[in-house]
This record gives C-alpha cells, sequence and structure tokens, in this order.
C-alpha cells in the first residue's frame, strides 16, 4: 500500500511538472514556436524584454503622478538576464543600487542644493559609498545613476517624491523582469551541456580510432604527431565544456522545472569528469606513439618491433577497444535524455541494472556490460572481450 502511494505520488508530480512545462513554454507547440521564431533572429529574450518593458510601463503608470515612469520599462528590460539567477542577483544589485544612491542624492540636495559642485560630490560619493558596501559593478553604476538622476531631476520640495518615484520604478521594472523570466520560457542551458559532453566524447572518440587506423596499417610518425595535436587540443578545451555544465547548472537555479533536470545536470557532471581523464589519457598514449617513433633507425619510419605484424596491431586492437568503451560511454550518457525526474527508479530496466544511491556513479554488472571486440579488427583476433 505505502508502495502504491508512493508510486502514485510520483505519477501525479511527473504529470505535474509536464504540465507546468507545457505552461511556461519549455516543452510542447509553445517551445516548438519559440524555436521557430529564434531561427528567424526573435529568440526568447528579445520577446521577453519587449513584453517586459511595455508591462512595466503600464504597471508603473498605475502609481500617482507617475505619468511617465521612463526608469521602469529600462529596468524591465536589463532585468532579462541570460538565467533567471542572473537576474536575481542582478536585481537585488539594482535594488540596493537605487536605494542607496537616491539616499545620497536627497542627502546632497538638502545639504548643498542643486548645482555643479552637487553633482560632482553626488557622483563621487556613490561611487566610494558603492565600492566600500562591496557591491558588484553593476550595483556601483546603479548607485551613480540614480544618484545623479535624483540630483538632476529634484527640485526643493519635489526632491522626496522623485525619490521615492525613481526606487518604485526601479522595484517595479526589476519585478517585472524577473518574473516574466522566471515563467516564460526560462532559460536552460542543459541541451548544450549534453551536447558540450557529447561532442567532447566523439572528438576523443575519433582522435583513438585514428590512432588505431594508423597503428594497424603502419604508423608513421605525421600521423602520430597529428593525433597528439589533436589530443592537446581537446585538453586544453576543457575548460570550455566545464563552463557549459556550469552555465547549465546556474541556468537550473530559481528555474521552476529545476526538479526535472538535476538527475540529468548530474549525469552529465560525472560523464564529463570521466571524458576529462580520458582526454588526457589519450594525449598521453599520443604522446607516447610519438617517442617511440623518434627511437626508430634512420631511414626506417618506425621501429621493428612497432610493425603492424608485431606489436602494431594488437595495439591497434587495444586503443579501437578503447574508442569502443567510449562510443559505449555516449550511448549511456544519452540514455538519459528522457529523465524528468529523480535519477533512482526510472533507469532499473534500462542497461544500467544497478543504481547506487543519488551522488554516486551508476555501475554495470558484469552480464550487461558487453565490451565488444572494434568493429574493425586490425589484422590479430581480438582478445580483449
Amino acid at each position: 500500500m505505502v508502495g502504491d502511494r508512493w508510486a502514485g505520488i510520483g505519477a501525479f508530480r511527473l504529470r505535474l511538472g509536464t504540465a507546468i512545462a507545457y505552461c511556461v513554454g519549455a516543452e510542447g507547440p509553445v517551445r516548438t514556436t519559440l524555436d521557430r521564431l529564434r531561427q528567424a533572429g526573435v529568440g526568447e529574450r528579445v520577446i521577453k524584454s519587449t513584453v517586459a518593458g511595455g508591462l512595466a510601463w503600464e504597471i508603473a503608470q498605475v502609481l500617482p503622478r507617475n505619468a511617465q515612469p521612463v526608469l521602469a520599462p529600462i529596468t524591465a528590460v536589463f532585468s532579462i538576464s541570460l538565467t533567471v539567477a542572473g537576474s536575481v542577483r542582478e536585481g537585488i544589485q539594482r535594488i540596493l543600487g537605487v536605494i542607496f544612491g537616491v539616499l545620497v542624492a536627497v542627502a546632497a540636495n538638502y545639504a548643498l542644493g542643486a548645482n555643479g559642485w552637487t553633482i560632482t560630490l553626488v557622483v563621487l560619493v556613490a561611487f566610494v559609498v558603492g565600492r566600500r558596501l562591496r557591491l558588484e559593478a553593476s550595483g556601483v553604476s546603479q548607485m551613480a545613476v540614480s544618484a545623479l538622476i535624483v540630483a538632476l531631476g529634484a527640485r526643493g520640495p519635489a526632491t522626496r517624491e522623485i525619490a521615492l518615484l525613481h526606487v518604485a520604478n526601479s522595484v517595479i521594472g526589476t519585478a517585472v523582469g524577473l518574473t516574466l523570466n522566471a515563467v516564460f520560457a526560462p532559460p536552460n542551458y542543459l541541451p548544450a551541456a549534453r551536447d558540450a559532453v557529447m561532442t567532447l566524447g566523439q572528438r576523443i572518440g575519433a582522435i583513438l580510432d585514428d590512432l588505431a587506423s594508423a597503428l594497424a596499417t603502419g604508423v608513421t610518425e605525421a600521423d602520430a604527431r597529428d593525433s597528439l595535436e589533436r589530443a592537446r587540443l581537446i585538453a586544453a578545451s576543457l575548460d570550455d565544456v566545464e563552463d557549459s555544465i556550469t552555465r547549465a547548472e546556474e541556468s537550473l537555479k530559481y528555474n521552476l522545472l529545476a526538479g526535472r533536470q538535476r538527475a540529468k545536470l548530474a549525469v552529465y557532471h560525472r560523464a564529463n569528469r570521466a571524458l576529462e581523464h580520458a582526454a588526457l589519457q589519450t594525449r598521453v598514449i599520443c604522446r607516447s606513439v610519438v617517442e617511440a617513433l623518434e627511437t626508430a633507425k634512420e631511414g626506417e619510419p618506425r621501429p621493428r618491433w612497432l610493425e603492424p605484424e608485431r606489436l602494431g596491431a594488437p595495439l591497434a586492437n587495444l586503443v579501437s577497444a578503447l574508442a569502443v568503451s567510449l562510443d559505449q560511454h555516449r550511448d549511456c550518457v544519452g540514455m538519459f535524455d528522457n529523465l524528468v525526474g529523480p535519477l533512482e527508479g526510472q533507469v532499473k530496466d534500462a542497461a544500467f541494472v544497478k543504481v547506487l544511491p543519488f551522488g554516486h556513479a551508476p555501475k554495470l554488472t558484469a552480464k550487461e556490460t558487453h565490451v565488444k571486440p572494434s568493429s574493425k579488427p586490425w589484422g590479430q583476433p581480438d582478445t580483449l572481450g
């Protein structure tokens, strides 16, 4: 009974998550339409920025004596960041900057009046105080701009009203932009992270396949050095893959659909760690082959022991088996493309027949591994399977 109850709750959560995804435009026909618009040069940020500007203007006009709330739509547009977390972080900085900037401007206006020296002092104090408060660059700039606008627009008894409207318009614009960014097609960089991981595996596998082919037919120093240079390029690009995963992780913060995606992100994290080791070891293998070729006698393309009929073909089989293992690794990662909830319980009928607690890498049992020989047996019977 308890198991059936939990199964029912899990099914309900899955249906609810799917319904939310359809409503916010993360999946379904809305998502398809947005993808087509993006191909035409009208992406989600363009649409959200346009709607946010108009909506913020209409909401801000509700406030009394606020017929021209120019700051509200401007702030709303700037609040549409690449991620929801970015919108939250920048929004907090913006509001803090506005509040402190307005306080500085009002104090200076009451003390010194509106003149050139007041404006100079206001901007200077705003920058200094903003840095002392450890605001980020966006917050410091917003503080200085807000202080300057209020100082320029404030006149006598209207100072307080202008300051309050400035803060209100900034809050309205930030709230509208943040809300729209979060509830309509929330940014999700998980597909880009997946593509980066899969592409990395394909590039490593291609190097190993080419090196295996060269070893089987008689590797030359040019072949080995070409593989080594490609391996070095891959090793140098590992940070780009890590950046893609980090960006995907940030895009899931404050995301309405984060619960459906975190399991995939964990898989991509683990896959990337494995591929990082594979990339570094591939570079070591290529460098070892280059160093071996450098020991060849003058006039010989390779040492005799590296000829295909000696050690070349067995080494080709070994390197090819590594490439096959990478193919299987990518297949395992691809199994999680349709994962929409917690990791446990969704892969028990797949090749991953043993799932460890969340946070540990799933393992294949010996029966399900099926490490098969290369599809291109290089001259010698493969004995690795």
